[in-house]
């Protein structure tokens, strides 16, 4: 394990899987979908809120 992956490459690497496999499971799909998507939500979210903080330390 000398490469360090994100879980979002992780989670599109899976999804990928699935689409190509040879009877992709269209729960499964959906399910990884809106897992990928809630992931970017809380990453952007996350790295909003480090910005603020770092910003108010400054001030403060």
């Amino acid at each position: 394990m000398g490469e360090n992956k994100s879980v979002l490459e992780l989670k599109r690497r899976r999804l990928k899987e699935e689409v190509n496999s040879e009877n992709p499971d269209k729960n499964k799909i959906k399910r990884l979908k809106e897992s990928i998507k809630r992931h970017k939500e809380i990453a952007i979210s996350l790295r909003y809120k480090r910005i603020k903080n770092k910003r108010r330390q400054k001030r403060g």
